[in-house]
């Protein structure tokens, strides 16, 4: 099975509600950074190949050919995830990837933090790091 798009997923039990709601979750995930690092995009590479969130970011992971940024793969996703404040003002997803450090009700207004997507998150592989897999033919790696 060759694969040529930027999802897949192998659950027999996952009906089209199903997929939406796996794909919202991956693109919102790639949006704010919870993925683009090598550990995130390998762990991944085989049922999402859209980790990478922006256009002009180096795209991962670099073993398989058709893996794309969240820009380029799917605008609408993208733009779904990107627009994140509702027309009420609500925010419905973080700015950032969450990392369990809560700081509780503040008295004081608090700095925000930078805004989504990063462009260099911690762990983030380097420019310079050479990726140790061996390019992919178009097929998602160890996809069985």
């Amino acid at each position: 099975n060759k694969c040529q798009g930027q999802y897949a997923y192998n659950d027999k039990t996952c009906d089209e509600a199903c997929i939406v709601v796996e794909g919202i979750y991956w693109a919102s995930v790639s949006y704010i950074g919870g993925l683009y690092t090598k550990t995130g995009t390998d762990d991944a590479k085989n049922e999402w190949l859209m980790a990478t969130p922006n256009d002009g970011m180096t795209i991962y992971p670099k073993s398989v050919i058709n893996a794309k940024t969240l820009e380029t793969g799917s605008p609408a996703l993208y733009k779904l995830v990107s627009t994140t404040e509702t027309e009420s003002g609500h925010k419905w997803l973080p700015a950032i990837m969450p990392d369990g450090k809560y700081m509780g009700k503040q008295t004081a207004p608090v700095v925000a933090p930078v805004t989504a997507p990063v462009t260099a998150p911690v762990g983030a592989p380097s420019e310079d790091e050479e990726d140790e897999d061996e390019e992919d033919e178009g097929e998602c790696a160890d996809s069985p």
